[in-house]
This record gives structure tokens, C-alpha cells and sequence, in this order.
């Protein structure tokens, strides 16, 4: 969450807007023109409620920055006057940003929705091609395992590489007569070896300075859903037994209960990067997770996902 910060303060000093940081908000100036800005990764109403009321009296433009964009079921619900930035939003801003550098040309930015009374020119279409190979912000998860811990647990280490392992992440609700109350987790499919697993919050960059490959996924989004599905439904099954009896006899029976697909709700949140350390020893190797320090295992599977080098 940090980088994002850093991120959305880069965007308002480059297009010249003092900023500072108040309650976990961002306020920015520049001449007549204020905004308070609101930061999410995921969309969270309750957060944005606060922090409208919070700024109930603050007469510049409020802002929601959230990463993940908005579902469109609460699209409507949203005071018209915030402004939303989403992660596409940003990623325009970044090239705009390299053009102006490039070319030495002024072009309307995210910003001038702040003091804008009109409509500013768009970049043209010749020119987002000429920026089209710029890398953008994918949402990586922290490397907390450095190159030297690396090192010090594995001196036999022949060969290390990182590489970014594509995972994609979905908001998952049940609500269950049988499981009497409603539960939410977000669940993570590995999209090279298709394992699911179950994630808390975690802690995201936009890039890494270490040099790295990006893996191709071997499934898409909608075979992840399915996984996903197939996970929920066999975590939270649980074998219940049963008696009956009579005078003269006493019968047992075990029953399973899980929820119905129809009672699970999937969410597709976005694509998060995980870094992983490839460690290779005389005669083995293993892959360890650059965020929490587990090996993980790899399924070698037929489709072609070749690192791709970033």
C-alpha cells in the first residue's frame, strides 16, 4: 500500500500539486485547486463512507483511488462528485507521463479533472502507439525474501532467478442454511500449477528492481473461477453423523455437507504477481516463495508458459 501512496504523490508533484499525507488520506494543493484523496485496493464502502464524511465540509474535489475498480453493482451508488481513479486510470496517467518526457509535448492527465472546466484534447492515437511497450504497474506481491537471506540459506546454490508467478485472486461469499452464517474469503489460484489457496491481506508493490521474468498463465480467468469453486466447496465440507433410534434398533448415519454452488458467490479481483526464487543446486531445484518464505511445488503442464523476460 505503501508504493501506491508513492505512486499517486509522484503523479501530483509532476503535475505540480503540493501534497501531505493526514489520517491515512492524501490532500493535495496547487494554487486554488484542493483535493482529497482516498486509497483502496479493493473497493470498500464502508472506508468510502468514512471518508466522505470525513470531508463532508472540504470544499475541493474528493477522489477515491481504488485498484481494482468498482463492481458494477455499486457503480450507481456512488456520489457522482467523487472522482474514481482506477488502476487503468493510473496506467494512462503513467504513460501520458513517459510521452511528455519523450516528446516534450503538454497532454491532458487524471489531474485536470481537479480544475478542468472543459474537456482537454486527447492524446492521439499515433501517440499511445509510440508508448504501447511501456511496462505498466502490475500489483506484485512484497519480495521479503532478499537475494542475501537467499544466499545464507542455500551457500550450495548453483544458479538462483526470480521469476513472477501470475495468480489470480477472487472475493468469495457463502451463506449456507446448513453452515448458519455467512463467510467471506478471498481464494488465490496459482495460474501455472492451478493449486488454490486461501489469502489474508498481503502486502503489494508495483515493481521490482531486482531483475525478474514474468510467468505465462496456463489457464485463464474463467478455468480459475471453476478451481475456485471446486475449493470452496471442498474446504468447507464438512462429515456430520446421525442417529436414530428405536426400541429395538439404533441406526447410524454419516451424512457430508457442503454448500451448494448456488449458495457461493465468486468475485474475479485482479491479477497479483507473486516473486519467486527458482534455486538451483547440484542435481535438484526448488521454488520458494519471495513473499512468505515457502517452498512450493510446480506441475510441469503442457502448455507452453516460457518465463517471459521484463
Amino acid at each position: 500500500m505503501q508504493s501506491l501512496y508513492s505512486l499517486i504523490e509522484k503523479i501530483l508533484s509532476y503535475n505540480g500539486f503540493d501534497s501531505h499525507r493526514a489520517d491515512g488520506y492524501i490532500i493535495a494543493d496547487r494554487e486554488d485547486s484542493n483535493a482529497a484523496i482516498c486509497l483502496q485496493m479493493t473497493f470498500d464502502m464502508a472506508a468510502l463512507n468514512q471518508f466522505l464524511a470525513k470531508f463532508s465540509d472540504f470544499t475541493g474535489k474528493k477522489i477515491l483511488v481504488v485498484m481494482g475498480g468498482l463492481p458494477e453493482e455499486v457503480a450507481y451508488d456512488i456520489d457522482p462528485d467523487v472522482i474514481i481513479w482506477d488502476k487503468n486510470s493510473l496506467e494512462d496517467e503513467i504513460k501520458r507521463v513517459k510521452l511528455e518526457d519523450s516528446v516534450n509535448k503538454k497532454n491532458c492527465s487524471i489531474l485536470d479533472e481537479i480544475t478542468a472546466t472543459d474537456f482537454p484534447p486527447l492524446i492521439s492515437e499515433e501517440e499511445i502507439d509510440e508508448v504501447e511497450k511501456v511496462s505498466l504497474c502490475d500489483i506484485i506481491l512484497k519480495l521479503n525474501y532478499t537475494e542475501n537471506e537467499v544466499d545464507e540459506d542455500y551457500p550450495a546454490c548453483i544458479l538462483k532467478s526470480i521469476h513472477l508467478v501470475p495468480y489470480f485472486v477472487f472475493r468469495c461469499m457463502i451463506k449456507s442454511d446448513d453452515l448458519q452464517s455467512a463467510k467471506s474469503m478471498n481464494i488465490a489460484v496459482n495460474s501455472v500449477s492451478m493449486r488454490a489457496e486461501a489469502w489474508g491481506d498481503v502486502d503489494v508493490v508495483y515493481s521490482l528492481e531486482i531483475e525478474h521474468s514474468k510467468m505465462q498463465p496456463a489457464i485463464t480467468v474463467s478455468d480459475a473461477e471453476q478451481i475456485t469453486l471446486q475449493e470452496i466447496i471442498e474446504s468447507n465440507s464438512s462429515v456430520r453423523e446421525y442417529i436414530f433410534e428405536n426400541k429395538s434398533i439404533t441406526l447410524k448415519e454419516r451424512r457430508k455437507i457442503a454448500p451448494k454452488e448456488d449458495e457461493i458467490k465468486i468475485e474475479y479481483l485482479n491479477t497479483y504477481y507473486v516473486p519467486v526464487w527458482h534455486i538451483k543446486n547440484e542435481g535438484s531445484e526448488i521454488y520458494v516463495n519471495g513473499y512468505n518464505k515457502k517452498i512450493i511445488d510446480f506441475y510441469k503442464s503442457p502448455i507452453d508458459r516460457s518465463p517471459v523476460h521484463t
